[in-house]
């Protein structure tokens, strides 16, 4: 190194000290940040060099301030160096880095929720706007039955819902802190909405709750009509659902949905067959005073009846007719309390069913809806629409009818017989999904492998209990009025006891429906004579004498 050069590395250097990398350059304290500049250079060699320090230092700067300052600020840097060149001092500036600053990515959360007056949980909830031809329009402020029209402005009380009523605006909250991409500023995002069996879908505008918040609340009007509609009101169908649908703009892997049901039914089932029933008359009872619990129509308004009969029409007060499918029940709009549902069940059926609810979800039509209220147990309503569970009931009486005989009414041991087994399916309302026979062999009766016919078609053995004379026949779906044959042959072994073979068979359905008790019996006949004997003797008239005994 020439000795030139030297004395400008020691220049740079602070007059050589290596105690602080940084000596000889200024510092500035930047919201918690050192930033550092160097002082001065002596030559236009260093002048090169120092820049593009500048520009790596400015980069260092930018970050660690990016992590203390709000989104949306806007963080501007420059840096200048000074240097003499013989008896004149020169400075140079840099050009000037200017970054705004992003959020740190985040996952969104959506949910779909009701007003619910008297919830702690309060929220503006506008302005919403709705994508309607080229361009978004400002909706109309909300409005929901209880209460009329609301202003989205101001805090509104708000619960998450699973189930919404078609009439009252559907609310929306998105949390998306990445979205908060100026602290200072309220923004916006948008999210889909999509009605089940209608097939409209709405494109809504959210707006931020204020600013710096990260949490998106918007609304959209509801009704009841068919099709997609032409303007910012989403046509749905009751008993059906809305699904609404986001995706970050700035992050596609981002995803967030929520499901709602739209007035869902209850329905009155066949606990066997699972078709809805007709004719079972439903009351709403309110467990406070035991009294019909007090039930108003789509509207708010009008009162409607709390006992209706499943099948018929059902007017509310205020004149408006309620046509309900097949087995359907339905109390619009209840307050929040506690209830009980009183079922007298058409004839042929018995409430409150047996069945396990694990049994009653393997029959057609399931999945239902069952809870307490299925039971006739009290249950808890805490949202519109409140009485929303299915109600499975008994078929009453003996549904299933068993008959049995055998091919001989005697028997000997060592000989075969075939017993006949004839099920059948006495019901008016449709099919049991399946029917196990119990059969009990009398004692010293073996099963003959192989023999098992159902129908006339050869079937797998049944299986045989411990005991060698428990026989469990499976057989498949029996429709109403429907019939089925089994046959099977046993052998009369020598461990038979008594004068008489009897055996008992019993079939059994889902939901504890049993048949009768079917009997058969054969006699034994005991061709070996093993328990009878003869005694043979003469008779004669006259005193017994020595000669003639």
């Amino acid at each position: 190194m020439t000795a030139a050069a030297a004395r400008r590395r020691d220049k740079m250097a602070g007059n050589g000290s290596t105690a602080d990398p940084y000596n000889g350059f200024a510092r500035r304290q930047r919201g918690g940040v050192v930033s550092h500049y160097p002082a001065f250079v002596t030559s236009m060699a260093w002048v090169h060099h120092t820049k593009w320090a500048l520009l790596v230092m400015l980069g260092v700067v930018i970050n660690a301030q990016a992590q203390t300052t709000p989104p949306g600020a806007a963080v501007r840097n420059s840096g200048s160096v000074s240097y003499q060149l013989g008896n004149e001092t020169r400075v140079v500036t840099s050009n000037e880095v200017t970054l705004v600053v992003e959020p740190a990515p985040t996952r969104a959360s959506l949910s779909l929720e009701r007003y619910a007056a008297g919830s702690t949980q309060t929220t503006t909830a506008g302005p919403t706007s709705c994508r309607l031809g080229n361009g978004f329009v400002a909706l109309a402020p909300p409005s929901v039955a209880a209460v009329g029209s609301i202003d989205p402005l101001v805090a509104v009380p708000l619960a998450t819902a699973s189930v919404a009523h078609a009439g009252d605006a559907l609310f929306v909250r998105i949390e998306d802190a990445d979205q908060n991409r100026d602290s200072a500023q309220i923004e916006t995002l948008q999210v889909s909405l999509a009605a089940r069996v209608t097939g409209d879908a709405k494109l809504l505008r959210l707006s931020e709750t204020g600013p710096d918040t990260g949490v998106f609340v918007g609304y959209v009007a509801t009704r009841v009509a068919s099709g997609a509609s032409a303007d910012c009101t989403l046509n749905v169908d009751r008993n059906s659902s809305i699904t609404a649908y986001y995706v970050d703009s700035h992050d596609s892997s981002d995803k967030a949905d929520a499901t709602a049901l739209i007035d869902p039914f209850g329905v009155v089932f066949d606990s066997q067959s699972g078709a809805p029933v007709d004719g079972a008359r439903v009351r709403l009872i309110s467990v406070a005073d035991g009294a019909s619990a007090v039930v108003y129509g789509d509207d708010g308004v009008s009162r409607y009846p709390s006992e209706l009969i499943t099948g018929q029409r059902v007017t509310d007060a205020g004149g408006t007719q309620y046509d309900l499918p097949a087995g359907v029940y339905r109390f619009p709009l209840v307050a929040p309390g506690n209830y009980r549902l009183e079922v007298i069940p058409p004839n042929g059926y018995a409430f409150p069913s047996s069945s396990s609810v694990a049994d009653l979800q393997r029959i057609a039509g399931a999945p239902f809806r069952l809870g307490d209220g299925s039971f006739g147990r009290d249950f808890t309503a805490d949202a519109p629409p409140a009485v929303a569970v299915d109600i499975p009931l008994d078929p009453s009486g003996t549904a299933l009818l068993l008959r049995k005989t055998a091919s001989a009414a005697t028997a000997a041991i060592g000989d075969f017989l075939q017993y006949t087994l004839t099920l059948e399916n006495t019901s008016e309302r449709g099919l049991f999904q399946y029917v196990e026979v119990r059969d009990v062999l009398p004692v010293g009766a073996r099963f003959r492998a192989g023999s098992l016919r159902i129908d006339d078609q050869p079937a797998m053995d049944p299986e045989i209990a411990a005991d060698g004379r428990t026989l469990t026949i499976h057989t498949a779906a029996l429709a109403a009025r429907q019939q089925r044959v089994i046959r099977y042959v046993v052998e009369v072994t020598v461990g038979t006891r008594g004068r008489e073979l009897v055996n008992t068979a019993q079939a059994a359905a889902p939901g504890s429906v049993r048949s009768n008790e079917a009997r058969s019996l054969v006699r034994l006949a005991n061709e070996l004579f093993a328990d009878q004997g003869f005694i043979v003797g003469r008779t004669y008239e006259g005193a017994c004498t020595a000669e003639s005994s």
